[in-house]
């Protein structure tokens, strides 16, 4: 593969992504991200609303779909860690 990036470039945006992952915003995404994989009901209740919202819209805006949805979303906000 070509080489696209000067040497110069690549040392500015080594630098950049250093920065960012040092950052402490960046450390502590890291640490939710770990800590809310760990709970497998939240995980799981995630993927069910996901799942919803691809139904939802698929099925035209259905109001049965948007219930089920709407409540699956307010369990989702009850939770700490989601929030």
């Amino acid at each position: 593969m070509e080489n696209y990036l000067s040497n110069n470039s690549k040392k500015y945006l080594l630098e950049i992504v250093n920065n960012i992952k040092s950052s402490e915003e960046y450390i502590k995404c890291l640490e939710l991200k770990e800590e809310l994989s760990k709970d497998k009901e939240l995980v799981n209740l995630i993927e069910e609303v996901k799942r919803l919202q691809k139904k939802y819209i698929s099925s035209n805006y259905s109001k049965e779909l948007k219930e089920e949805l709407d409540n699956k979303k307010s369990l989702l906000e009850k939770n700490k860690l989601f929030l």
